[in-house]
């Protein structure tokens, strides 16, 4: 599946670089230094000697440390976001952000360590995020591939909004295939509540 494989190369590179208002403030150094503090606390974690189920909770922390659930859920629903209950956007937005912390915390500890280039950050045109642009070693080709990183600026410090595999947004395609849930499921919510009930219900790793 291209968005399993991707967050592969994604969290491959979070891997390897071991060796006052939202969206108002961008400086291009930052923005890369945060990658890279990124992937050292991810490295320290895949190293420690300790229990693997601690690793995946530390994993899951930081995720939820720096992913912003909230924004990227309400992006990925798109349309139907406003049609929705209250209630059914709160069960999203937690079964959204279950299903990444199952999905990517054992293979970000999984992934061997490659090369990679941190390339340049630039801020939108209207300011609003900030992308930084890296190269990444595809461990299966041996080939570089891009990966942009879209951050906004939170109150706490940089958030990932979205990242760009060879031009192509991970969010973008989660986007069309909740839609085409959604849209099999009569336009109803529901129906990709139900999906993710039965992909977070079934992990081996549920937690």
């Amino acid at each position: 599946m291209f968005i399993m494989r991707s967050f592969v190369l994604i969290l491959a590179f979070w891997a390897s670089l071991y060796s006052g208002a939202w969206a108002q403030n961008f400086e291009k150094q930052p923005s890369m230094n945060y990658i890279k503090g990124l992937a050292e606390k991810v490295v320290a974690i895949a190293k420690a000697n300790q229990d693997k189920t601690l690793q995946d909770d530390q994993v899951a922390i930081l995720l939820n440390e720096n992913l912003a659930y909230d924004r990227i859920a309400r992006f990925v629903l798109g349309k139907h976001w406003a049609n929705a209950t209250e209630d059914e956007k709160k069960e999203f937005i937690d079964l959204y952000a279950k299903s990444l912390r199952l999905a990517y915390s054992r293979q970000i500890l999984s992934v061997d360590l490659k090369d990679v280039q941190l390339d340049d950050a630039f801020v939108s045109p209207r300011g609003q995020m900030i992308t930084v642009k890296t190269n990444v070693m595809d461990p299966d080709s041996g080939q570089l591939v891009a990966i942009d990183w879209r951050l906004i600026s939170a109150p706490t410090g940089y958030k990932i909004v979205d990242v760009l595999v060879e031009g192509i947004s991970v969010a973008s395609s989660q986007r069309s295939e909740y839609a085409s849930i959604i849209q099999r499921g009569g336009g109803k919510v529901e129906a990709v509540l139900a999906k993710l009930r039965q992909d977070t219900q079934n992990s081996p790793q549920n937690q």
